[in-house]
């Protein structure tokens, strides 16, 4: 579904999946996206990484987005996880913002749900159709789209000028920190942090995670990502460290759903909500 609704945005984006998973380069052919199965991969034996057990493997951001730049030959960009499912809005909102300004980073809450079926793309207001009541009787109450907490941004809008200054580093993806590491960066340097939220709802698909923990189930209660076990496992802490380590604020002890420095997460909140 994820992969379906980007192709059927409007102007058609140039698409680059990642990642060496089977199957990935058949999904990749059937919208005419480029399949790049060598990413570099974050696991046990990686360095930072404190291990004694097999670590289920994570893509390294900083390579993700490098490569990416490298290979796009647009002037705007958008890192996107593969269960994110996107409107039509999206297409007219990314060539807005990108004839606006050389330099920003657009991002918004996401909205999760359960999805058991294949989408229908080609009706334009699919993404409404179960924003009220449930259509499966037997489904649970996590029947409509339920908006996630902002510490949770799955896609990032961005142009090769927003990171002319940072460097940036080698987060696993799909673990905590990393995705507000990137917009307290950016705040830092007065970039343009665009919330979309209130123009359009990125779309998650619920999903386990077992591919993180194998403590996570499949229970939909867990689904939220409040789960302890999520936020406390070895490639989270990785996150954390190389952020206490780079930025040398010290930070080493992190609970629950708290990232980072709290000072630099208002800063980013505040610039988001005036922009």
């Amino acid at each position: 579904n994820a992969i379906r609704s980007w192709a059927a945005l409007k102007p058609k984006p140039h698409i680059i999946v990642f990642g060496p998973e089977e199957g990935l380069d058949k999904l990749a052919a059937t919208v005419g996206a480029k399949h790049i199965p060598r990413v570099k991969l974050l696991d046990e034996k990686s360095r930072g990484v404190h291990s004694s057990r097999p670590v289920t493997p994570a893509p390294a951001m900083g390579s993700l987005f490098y490569q990416a730049m490298s290979i796009a030959t647009t002037k705007s960009l958008v890192f996107i996880n593969g269960d994110i499912m996107l409107p039509p809005v999206m297409g007219d909102l990314m060539m807005s913002v990108n004839n606006a300004t050389d330099r920003f980073l657009l991002l918004s809450h996401r909205y999760r749900m359960w999805v058991r079926e294949y989408i229908d793309f080609s009706n334009p207001m699919w993404y409404m159709d179960s924003f009220g009541k449930c259509d499966l009787p037997q489904a649970n109450k996590s029947c409509t789209w339920t908006r996630d907490s902002s510490r949770a941004v799955d896609y990032f809008g961005f142009t090769r000028w927003t990171w002319n200054k940072i460097r940036l580093l080698e987060f696993a993806v799909g673990r905590p920190a990393y995705d507000n590491w990137l917009v307290s960066k950016a705040a830092s340097i007065d970039t343009p942090i665009i919330s979309a939220t209130e123009v359009m709802r990125a779309l998650h698909q619920n999903h386990n995670y077992k591919h993180i923990t194998s403590a996570a189930t499949s229970n939909e209660k867990h689904i939220t990502g409040k789960d302890y076990a999520l936020f406390e496992n070895p490639l989270a802490d990785y996150n954390r460290r190389i952020i206490a380590f780079k930025e040398r604020e010290g930070l080493m002890t992190v609970r629950g759903d708290q990232r980072f420095n709290t000072f630099k997460m208002r800063l980013a909140r505040k610039d988001c909500r005036a922009t």
